[in-house]
């Protein structure tokens, strides 16, 4: 589905293991992947300046330095380790090797770890015009080395996608719409997205009154919707469904076979903003599900 990814690691996120797997990347159809590990500068003492902190950029390298030694045919691994600030650092990079996926653990769930991640995103998601592919780190870390070559051959092959006829969620899909149209123009090379569950959840009615309806008007729009996805080739599963959005949603995600979760956000300066209770957030802390998610344009 992607064929430039920049995948970040922190060298805590466990995803400095997928060095180690460029074939399996290869496989799902990433031809040039680029690793990235920003270092901090050291701190300065007096009037000195920040200085670049050697002798950590090499431990990273060295680490990183395995995704390099495999010679596939198209396929062109970089490993980039940089001194700055990662929210700089990561769109700079981003727009250096033109990726089309940045792709980053997500935080452990203790509040601190949450709070630090998310502001990342929020500075990262106002500056990056790619999606952000959110791994949590103990998604990684509960794979064994066979299952995580597994797992980066089909990154997206499944995905599910809410949807609720509002302006935001059919950005939603136009952006998902468009990706897959770029990776079928691939022709023989297209690997990636095949099959994709849109699922609307309408709210538990008030006593009494009959739900049939809202059902079959959720249902029909979800069908409309899933046109232009079918046009492509996708086999498009429509689903409708009640109840509180984020426990249904996920509850979903766990009865079937899915590869991430889709999602959007509504303006770019608010995307996973702790002190704002969004659906978005809570998917975030509640899923351990990779999440797929676009920017607002």
């Amino acid at each position: 589905m992607f064929q430039r990814p920049l995948i970040c690691t922190d060298m805590s996120d466990g995803m400095d293991r997928i060095a180690r797997l460029v074939p399996s990347l290869a496989e799902s159809g990433m031809r040039s992947p680029v690793f990235l590990h920003v270092v901090p500068f050291e701190a300065s003492s007096g009037y000195d300046m920040p200085r670049e902190d050697e002798e950590k950029m090499e431990k990273a390298k060295e680490r990183l330095s395995p995704a390099l030694e495999f010679s596939i045919e198209g396929v062109a691994p970089k490993v980039e380790v940089r001194c700055g600030r990662i929210q700089e650092t990561v769109q700079k990079v981003a727009e250096e090797y033109n990726c089309d996926v940045v792709i980053l653990g997500g935080a452990s769930r203790s509040l601190l770890n949450e709070k630090l991640f998310g502001s990342t995103t929020i500075a990262l998601s106002a500056k990056l015009k790619c999606p952000l592919l959110i791994l949590r780190p103990e998604f990684i870390a509960t794979l064994t080395r066979a299952e995580l070559e597994l797992r980066c051959r089909n990154l997206c092959r499944t995905v599910l996608i809410p949807y609720n006829g509002s302006d935001n969620s059919k950005d939603l899909v136009t952006q998902f719409e468009a990706i897959c149209k770029a990776d079928r123009e691939d022709g023989d090379n297209y690997i990636g997205c095949d099959r994709c569950i849109m699922i609307r959840i309408v709210p538990d009615p008030l006593r009494n009154l009959p739900v049939e309806g809202p059902l079959a008007e959720a249902k029909e729009s979800l069908l409309e919707a899933a046109k232009p996805l079918e046009a492509l080739g996708l086999d498009v599963d429509c689903q409708v469904a009640t109840g509180e959005f984020v426990s249904t949603l996920l509850k979903s995600a766990r009865g079937q076979d899915i590869s991430a979760i889709a999602i959007a956000s509504r303006k770019r300066n608010r995307l996973l903003e702790l002190s704002v209770p969004s659906k978005t957030n809570k998917i975030l802390r509640s899923s351990l599900y990779p999440l797929l998610f676009f920017p607002a344009k």
